[in-house]
């Protein structure tokens, strides 16, 4: 695959992540009228950690995480790094959680037991990051979380073209993933407010 094509997706995911930030931003300016010490910055940090986790997933449904998908992976977010967010809450598991786990995870099973990990681990950011917008949601005329949610999708399927061929098992993981991280939290958290009205 060329280097052209690859920057062209690219430069499609990075259009589609700005899009997702805008609307996290949009959303927080909400927040903060009546959530006191509410933090844009926290907001935009644990969505990159939860896209990280899609988009960590998809990659290593096939076993392995190509040096082009740990680099794109790398290179998408702005405001989180969810391996140095990992490794700072566990330093005692030492290179366990890095963008090079392809050095010593050798197979399927294992890349997948630490996805596995890593989505457990980021439950209660996901839990966090969708209570509050799950709920501004419920209460405005824009649906956010299916915007989310597509910007999120032409993320990872930029993410599967970057190596030449986009792979049905790929685009399953990411939605699988996406719905467990970001789908199941939102909509649970819009739809209790949904109800209370």
């Amino acid at each position: 695959m060329a280097n052209t094509d690859v920057q062209e997706f690219f430069d499609y995911a990075v259009e589609n992540y700005n899009e997702a930030c805008r609307y996290i931003i949009e959303m927080s300016a909400l927040a903060e009228k009546t959530i006191p010490d509410f933090s844009v910055k926290i907001a935009l940090m644990r969505f990159d950690l939860i896209l990280q986790a899609v988009l960590f997933r998809q990659a290593v449904s096939d076993g392995k995480l190509a040096p082009l998908e740990r680099e794109f992976i790398l290179k998408i977010t702005d405001h989180a790094d969810l391996m140095d967010y990992l490794q700072n809450k566990y330093p005692e598991y030492g290179d366990i959680y890095s963008w090079d786990v392809g050095n010593f995870l050798k197979n399927k099973r294992s890349m997948n037991k630490l996805a596995d990990i890593i989505e457990e681990e980021l439950s209660g950011i996901c839990l966090e990051f969708a209570a509050v917008f799950g709920a501004i949601d419920a209460l405005t005329d824009f649906d956010y979380m299916a915007a989310l949610t597509s910007c999120m999708g032409a993320i990872a399927s930029a993410l599967s073209m970057i190596d030449g061929k986009s792979s049905k098992k790929e685009i399953k993981a990411a939605a699988e993933a996406a719905a467990k991280l970001f789908t199941v939290y939102f909509m649970t958290a819009k739809t209790a407010v949904e109800e209370s009205f």
